[in-house]
């Protein structure tokens, strides 16, 4: 909730800027987290998300591009 507030406080002022959200740590921990808490970045004025970590979030990235979600 607190990036998701500071992520509108940012997208407020963006004019031209591509707005990349960094997901918290453990905020994406399973794929179900995943779709709950990159929405709520989205909402706020992101363009897409970042997510920090290996082969273990495929099925996460998967989902997320799949609704739409630029990771």
């Amino acid at each position: 909730d607190d990036l998701a507030y500071h992520t509108q406080a940012v997208a407020r002022g963006n004019q031209t800027a591509f707005l990349l959200a960094d997901m918290p740590f453990m905020s994406y921990a399973t794929v179900e987290q995943s779709l709950i808490n990159a929405p709520k970045l989205m909402r706020a004025g992101a363009h897409g998300v970042k997510m920090e970590g290996g082969l273990w979030l495929c099925e996460s990235i998967k989902a997320l591009t799949e609704r739409g979600i630029p990771v």
